[in-house]
C-alpha cells in the first residue's frame, strides 16, 4: 500500500510567508509552555509538581512526531489530526468551568500538545534545504524570543 507523502522541503529559496511561519510558529508555542510552567505555582511549593515536567514531555513528543521520519508522520496524519482536533479542544477549554480540576488540567494539556504539534508540524513541513538551515534555525530563535517578549512588556521591563 502506498501512502500519500506531504512535501517537506520547499523548492527553491524560501518565501517571505515561509520565513514568517518560521518566526510565528515558535512565537505561538513558547508562551503556552511558560503559562503551564507558571500555572503550577511558585518554585518552592508547587501545587502540581509534575505539571512543568509533563509540559516538557508533551512538547518533546510533539517535536518528535512532527520531525520524525516514521511512515505515519510522512502522511501528515499527526498534523492533519491536530488541525482537525484543535478547534474542538479550544471550545472544550472555553466551556470547561464545570469540570473538576483534574479534567481541566488534562483538557488544557491536550490542547497544549495539539497546539505544539501544529506549530512544530508547520516547521517540519516547511523545513528548508541545507543551504537555508542557518536562516531556518535563526528565525526559529527569533520566534522564541518574540514568544518570551510578552514577559517584559507585561512586567514593565
Amino acid at each position: 500500500m502506498r501512502s500519500i507523502v506531504i512535501r517537506t522541503v520547499p523548492l527553491g529559496k524560501p518565501t517571505v510567508v515561509t520565513r514568517l511561519l518560521w518566526i510565528g510558529a515558535p512565537a505561538a508555542e513558547t508562551p503556552l509552555r511558560l503559562a503551564f510552567d507558571w500555572a503550577s505555582g511558585p518554585i518552592d511549593i508547587p501545587p502540581y509538581p509534575l505539571l512543568p515536567a509533563i509540559c516538557q514531555v508533551l512538547s518533546l513528543l510533539a517535536i518528535a512526531l512532527a520531525f520524525s521520519r516514521w511512515p505515519i508522520s510522512g502522511t501528515g496524519l499527526p498534523f492533519r489530526g491536530a488541525v482537525a482536533l484543535w478547534p474542538v479542544l479550544l471550545i472544550a477549554c472555553a466551556f470547561s468551568s464545570g469540570l473538576g480540576v483534574g479534567a481541566m488540567i488534562a483538557l488544557n494539556l491536550a490542547a497544549f500538545f495539539v497546539t505544539g504539534l501544529i506549530c512544530y508540524g508547520t516547521l517540519a513541513m516547511t523545513r528548508p534545504r541545507v543551504e537555508y538551515l542557518t536562516e531556518f534555525y535563526l528565525l526559529i530563535s527569533v520566534g522564541r524570543l518574540l514568544g518570551l517578549s510578552w514577559l517584559f512588556w507585561n512586567n514593565g521591563g
